[in-house]
């Protein structure tokens, strides 16, 4: 088969048509047709990730055990913020009851510290996950979610982030942020009967046999 190109007939179109005779030759020279159907992930424009974007953890309700008792990184984050420098103590800990001591304070910075330095991991992973996924899409590849959680696992274990487990909600906030959805994907899958060799061969074997034994008469 072969496409007439008219005046005012597009690159994208004239493509289009070649894929739709190439597969309607493929199903005319089927035995039979299935049609399946699956997700596959896309986005309207991946040159749209911010990468100042807050990357958030697992679960942002997490908690931080200091001194047997428990305080969201959240509460200790606004801590921190506010006993800059110069800013003594009593009025820290008179704008946050629940700051008992210094020494307290002092394990505040250190778990904002540590999450911080998780959160630059994290943002690691992304921009990796990102990358492969666009590369994907450059590609015409389908992407499915557990490609996109595959790829954030390896990733997270080259960055060392051991307690990273590529849950549903940190993929519904992965897609979010960088404006990914799902499409539902129609695929036609053409089948033709293959006939055993053996039985071909056999078949061709009776047929010599058989005009053999006719010859002689003519």
């Amino acid at each position: 088969m072969s496409i007439v190109h008219s005046i005012g007939t597009t690159e994208e179109e004239i493509s289009i048509a070649i894929d739709l005779l190439d597969l309607l030759e493929d199903l005319c020279n089927s035995d039979s047709v299935t049609i399946e159907t699956e997700d596959s992930l896309e986005v309207s424009d991946v040159d749209h990730f911010d990468p100042d974007y807050p990357v958030e953890i697992e679960d942002d309700e997490e908690k931080q055990l200091v001194e047997n008792r428990q305080f969201s990184l959240v509460y200790m984050q606004r801590v921190v913020d506010f006993a800059r420098p110069g800013v003594a103590f009593i009025t820290v800990q008179h704008a946050f009851r629940r700051v008992r001591d210094p020494m307290q304070l002092k394990r505040f910075r250190e778990y904002v510290a540590n999450n911080e330095n998780h959160r630059q991991k994290l943002k690691h992973v992304e921009h990796f996950v990102l990358d492969r996924f666009r590369s994907a899409c450059n590609n015409n590849l389908p992407v499915h979610d557990l490609d996109v959680k595959r790829w954030a696992l390896s990733q997270a274990k080259i960055e060392n982030i051991d307690d990273f487990k590529a849950s549903d909600y940190w993929l519904l906030n992965f897609k979010k942020r960088n404006g990914i959805s799902s499409r539902k994907v129609t695929k036609f899958v053409s089948h033709r009967e293959v006939v055993d060799k053996s039985i071909i061969k056999q078949t061709a074997d009776d047929f010599v046999a058989e005009a053999t034994k006719h010859i002689p008469k003519y």
